[in-house]
C-alpha cells in the first residue's frame, strides 16, 4: 500500500476520531473512492462544517509513527486545510481567549497576574488561551464556556466598555478608582458601562456624551432643540423607544437619524432594521436631555411606558415584537420570560398575517422568521439558551415530548390572542445545530373563503362554475408548493357543499372543519394513507371526494377510477401548467384512454402579492417595461400602472395580501382525443390557447392593468 494512501486513510480516520464524521460517513466515503477514483479528501471534505471542524483544529491526535500533533498541524501538513485557514482560526481563538480572559477577571474568577501566565503559557505552547485556562486549573471548564458564550453573544458591549473605561481615565472625567467602582458594579447588574455612567451624578453629562461619541465615532446631537413629527416618532414603536433609550428625529428616505444615550444598543437596533426595512444613522445625545424628549413625545401624560404611539395595526404588531427583541437582545444579563416571549412571537406573527412562523436552530441561537404574503422575513434572534425553552414551551403546548430531539414530531396548539382562538398546526425537525420547528397559522378567513375571493377572472370563474356543476369527473389543482392550491380546492368544496350531497375528504393533515362535510386524517404511524382512506370513502357512498393531494401512483389510480364511476373528485398535484399536469398522471401508469374520460378540467396557478390600498401609487412604465409584459406601448399608453411607495401598514414592502393568477383548462371532446392518444403536453397547450384558454401570462398582465399586482411581482412569480 503506498504511503500517500495510507496518510489519505490515517487522515481520514482522524476525523472520525475527533467526531468530524460518522463511521457510516467514512465507510460510505470509501467505497465511493473504488467507484468513482476521488480522493478522501475530495469526498469527505465537504461533508464536514467549517465552523465545527474549526472548533477542533486545536485538539491533539495521535500519529501513526508516535507521538501527537494538533490535528490542524496535520490538516495543514497534509493539504487538506491550507495555512492562511489555520492562522485565521488562531487568530481568532487568542481574541476570543483574551475576551474570555478579561470577563474571568471582571467576574474575579482569576487575577491579573493569573491571566499574564495563561498568555505567557499560550505563547510558549501554542494551546489556544481559552484552553490554558482549563489545564493550568485557573477555571473550570463551565466557567470558560459560560465566558466564551457572554463574548460570542455580546461582543460589542465588552470591548467598547473596555475602551470606554480607559477613554475617561485619560480624560481625567473619571479617577481609576471611581471607574473600578463602575466595573465591579456592572458585572454584578449585568448592565452596559455606558447606561450606568450616564445614571450617575460623578460624570459631566455633556463631557461623557462626547467621550462616547468620540470612541464610537458618531456625532453629537442636541436633542433638546429638534422637534420630529409624529410620522418619524412613529418610525419605531414606543416600547422600544422607552426600553432602548433610542429616539427618532428626522429622517430621509429609508435613513433614520436616531438619537441615543447607549451606541451599544445599535446592533439590537439594526437586527430589528430588517423588520421595518431602514438604515439606521445614530447619533449620541446627553442622557438627561434625551430622557426628558422621551418622556414629553413619547410616552403620553399617565400613560404606562409605551402606551402610546399605537395608531395602526402594523404599529401594535412591531411594538409587540420589537419590544421582545429589545428584552431579548438588548440586556445582557437577567430572566426572560419564557412564556411571555413565547406568547409574543404568536401573536406577533397573528398581527403581521402571517402564514407561517420559523423557529431555526442555528450556532449563534435561534432564528426567527415570519412568511407574510409568501416571502419570509427575519424577526428576532435569540440567544441559544432562551430559544431552547421556547421550543420547549411550544412543545409542551402542542402535547409533544419535550425530552425527544433525535426525530420530528407533528402536533396542534391552540393559542387566544386579541379575543380570538388561533389553530396552529407545528412541526419539528431535528438538525445539526438543534431542533427547528415550523407552525402554521390556520385562518379561517384566508384558508376556507368563496370562488369570488380567489381572484379569478370572470371567464374563469363561469368555466369553473360549469366544471362544478358536473355530476361526476376530476378537477386538478396544480402549481408548486405555497400557491394557494389547498385554498382553491377548500372553495371548491364550498360551492358543492350543499345538503343533497355527501362530501367527503382525505386529508394531511385537516387543515380546517368544513362544515357539512366528512373530513378523514392520514395517519401513517396506524397504516392509514391516501390510498387506504380514499377506498374507504369509496365504500361510504359520496358524491364529492376532495384528496388533499395525489401523492403516488396507487392514489392516482384510485381517484382516477372514483371519478370514473360518477364521483366528483377535487385534488391537487404538483405542476408548473395545466398541460403539464396532464403529463404529470402519466407518469403514475395511468393510460391515456383513463384520463381523457375521468379528468375534466385543470386550475393551475400562482399567488402574486397584491399592491398596499394605503400607499398605492400610480407611475408611468418606460417603452421596455411594456416590451417586457407583452403589452403594446400605443394600445396602453393611457392606461395607469401601480405600484407601492412602503408605509408602516405593509412593513414597508408595498404589497399587503396576496390574489390568485390562473389558468382553467377544460377538457373539451377535442383536448380529450389528445389526451387519449398520451399526446406531448406542448400540443396540449397549443390547442388550448386556441379553443380560448387563459394562460397564467395573460392573467398576470390583466392584474397589472387592474392596478392588482406591480411588474415585478409578475416577473418574480410567473417567471415568463
Amino acid at each position: 500500500m503506498a504511503k500517500t494512501e495510507w496518510d489519505e486513510k490515517q487522515l481520514a480516520e482522524m476525523l472520525r476520531e475527533s467526531n468530524l464524521i460518522s463511521v457510516q460517513q467514512l465507510r460510505r466515503a470509501q467505497e465511493k473512492q473504488e467507484r468513482t477514483g476521488f480522493t478522501l479528501r475530495q469526498i469527505l471534505l465537504p461533508q464536514v462544517p467549517w465552523g465545527r471542524m474549526r472548533r477542533m483544529l486545536e485538539n491533539e491526535v495521535t500519529l501513526p509513527e508516535g507521538g501527537t500533533s494538533r490535528l490542524g498541524d496535520v490538516l495543514a501538513d497534509s493539504g487538506w486545510i491550507t495555512r492562511t485557514q489555520l492562522e485565521e482560526v488562531r487568530r481568532e481563538e487568542e481574541e476570543t481567549g483574551r475576551a474570555a480572559g478579561q470577563i474571568l477577571l471582571e467576574q474575579g474568577v482569576i487575577t491579573q497576574e493569573q491571566l499574564h501566565e495563561a498568555i505567557r503559557y499560550h505563547k510558549r505552547t501554542g494551546v489556544s488561551l481559552w484552553r490554558t485556562f482549563i489545564n493550568l486549573d485557573l477555571a473550570l471548564p463551565k466557567q470558560v464556556a459560560d465566558a466564551l458564550h457572554v463574548f460570542n453573544e455580546f461582543p460589542f458591549i465588552y470591548r467598547s466598555d473596555n475602551a470606554l473605561a480607559e477613554l475617561l481615565v485619560k480624560r481625567n472625567l473619571l479617577s481609576r478608582e471611581e471607574m473600578s467602582r463602575f466595573l465591579a458594579e456592572r458585572q454584578e447588574r449585568g448592565i452596559s458601562l455606558v447606561k450606568l455612567i450616564a445614571g450617575s451624578e460623578l460624570v459631566n453629562a455633556r463631557e461623557f456624551a462626547k467621550a462616547v461619541a468620540d470612541l464610537f465615532k458618531l456625532q453629537v446631537v442636541d436633542i433638546a432643540s429638534q422637534t420630529p413629527d409624529a410620522d418619524v416618532l412613529a418610525a419605531i414603536p414606543a416600547e422600544v423607544v422607552v426600553r432602548l433609550q433610542v429616539l427618532p428625529f428626522a429622517r430621509d428616505g429609508r435613513k433614520l437619524r436616531v438619537a441615543m444615550m447607549d451606541p451599544t444598543v445599535l446592533p439590537t437596533l439594526e437586527r430589528m432594521g430588517s423588520l421595518v426595512d431602514m438604515e439606521f444613522e445614530p447619533h449620541v445625545a446627553v442622557a438627561g436631555d434625551l430622557r426628558r424628549v422621551i418622556d414629553e413625545k413619547v410616552t403620553p401624560a399617565g400613560a404606562a411606558p409605551g402606551a402610546g404611539l399605537r395608531t395602526t395595526a402594523g404599529d401594535e404588531y412591531r411594538s409587540i415584537l420589537l419590544s421582545a427583541q429589545a428584552q431579548v437582545l438588548g440586556e445582557v444579563s437577567g430572566d426572560i420570560p419564557i412564556a411571555a416571549l413565547t406568547g409574543s412571537i404568536l401573536t406577533g406573527a397573528f398581527h403581521a398575517r402571517a402564514t407561517d412562523i420559523h423557529l431555526e436552530s442555528q450556532e449563534r441561537g435561534l432564528r426567527v422568521r415570519y412568511r407574510i404574503d409568501g416571502l419570509l422575513y427575519d424577526v428576532m434572534n435569540i440567544p441559544s439558551s432562551t430559544g431552547l425553552g421556547v421550543i420547549s414551551r411550544l412543545k409542551v403546548m402542542s402535547g409533544l415530548d419535550i425530552v425527544e430531539r433525535r426525530r420530528p414530531q407533528d402536533g396542534h396548539l391552540t393559542f387566544e390572542t386579541d379575543g380570538r382562538t388561533l389553530d396552529m398546526r407545528i412541526a419539528t425537525a431535528p438538525g445539526y445545530v438543534g431542533e427547528s420547528v415550523v407552525i402554521r397559522i390556520i385562518n379561517e378567513e384566508t384558508v376556507v373563503q368563496g370562488l369570488g375571493q380567489l381572484g379569478l377572472e370572470p371567464q374563469q370563474r363561469s368555466i369553473l362554475d360549469t366544471l362544478l356543476a358536473k355530476p361526476y369527473g376530476m378537477i386538478m389543482a396544480a402549481g408548486p408548493v405555497g400557491s394557494g392550491k389547498t385554498t382553491t380546492v377548500y372553495a371548491c368544496i364550498n360551492q358543492v357543499n350543499v345538503l343533497e350531497r355527501n362530501v367527503m375528504t382525505i386529508e394531511d393533515p385537516v387543515e380546517y372543519r368544513l362544515k357539512g362535510t366528512n373530513q378523514l386524517q392520514v395517519d401513517y404511524r396506524r397504516g392509514f394513507d391516501f390510498a387506504t382512506g380514499l377506498r374507504s370513502i369509496l365504500r361510504q357512498d359520496p358524491d364529492t371526494i376532495m384528496v388533499g393531494e395525489i401523492r403516488d401512483e396507487e392514489t392516482a389510480k384510485i381517484a382516477v377510477r372514483a371519478a370514473l364511476t360518477g364521483v366528483l373528485v377535487l385534488t391537487t398535484l404538483h405542476g408548473n401548467d395545466a398541460p403539464s399536469t396532464i403529463s404529470s398522471l402519466y407518469q403514475y401508469d395511468i393510460p391515456g384512454f383513463l384520463i381523457s374520460n375521468a379528468v375534466i378540467g385543470v386550475i393551475a396557478q400562482r399567488l402574486v402579492r397584491k399592491i398596499c390600498p394605503d400607499c398605492r401609487q400610480e407611475y408611468h412604465p418606460t417603452p421596455e417595461v411594456y416590451r417586457q409584459v407583452a403589452l403594446d406601448p400605443e394600445e396602453h399608453k393611457e392606461t395607469p400602472f401601480f405600484r407601492g411607495q412602503g408605509c408602516m401598514r405593509c412593513f414597508h414592502t408595498g404589497y399587503s395580501g396576496r390574489t390568485g393568477v390562473f389558468e382553467i383548462m377544460e377538457i373539451t371532446q377535442e383536448l380529450k382525443e389528445l389526451v387519449f392518444r398520451e399526446t406531448t403536453k406542448e400540443a396540449i397547450y397549443r390547442l388550448a390557447i386556441e379553443q380560448g384558454m387563459q394562460p397564467l401570462e395573460e392573467s398576470g398582465r390583466r392584474k397589472i392593468l387592474h392596478g392588482d399586482t406591480t411588474v415585478e411581482e409578475f416577473f418574480r412569480v410567473i417567471f415568463v
